[in-house]
């Protein structure tokens, strides 16, 4: 899995790439938990891009209940966007689209967490 970062204005986009599953969804919590405390750079949300997320498992889905549990917290915005159908899908099944908003692309996405 690849994990990259990118900022615009106050909000944190997480571009995540390749497999989420059990053997790092880990380190993809290690990886974005900092963000939901970081201060300096005026972080008010996250959005996760997952435009080239081809499979998450439940490993991968408890990562992102983490994230929405961190962003509710500390009064952060959270969302996900560009799901794959089979990623959708599992959202979709597991109930996560009452969890967190889920996006078709980026810029509605970002919209959502400017508004929220």
């Amino acid at each position: 899995m690849n994990i990259t970062t990118e900022h615009r204005d106050e909000i944190t986009i997480v571009h995540a790439e390749g497999r989420l599953d059990f053997g790092n969804a880990k380190s993809f919590q290690s990886a974005i938990e900092p963000l939901f405390e970081q201060t300096e750079g005026h972080t008010r949300a996250i959005v996760v891009n997952c435009s080239q997320l081809e499979y998450i498992s439940s490993a991968g889905l408890r990562v992102f209940l983490v994230g929405a549990k961190l962003a509710n917290k500390n009064a952060m915005g959270f969302t996900v966007c560009n799901l794959s159908p089979l990623v959708k899908d599992v959202f979709d099944i597991s109930g996560f689209g009452n969890i967190m908003p889920i996006c078709s692309d980026l810029e509605s996405a970002l919209i959502t967490v400017k508004d929220a």
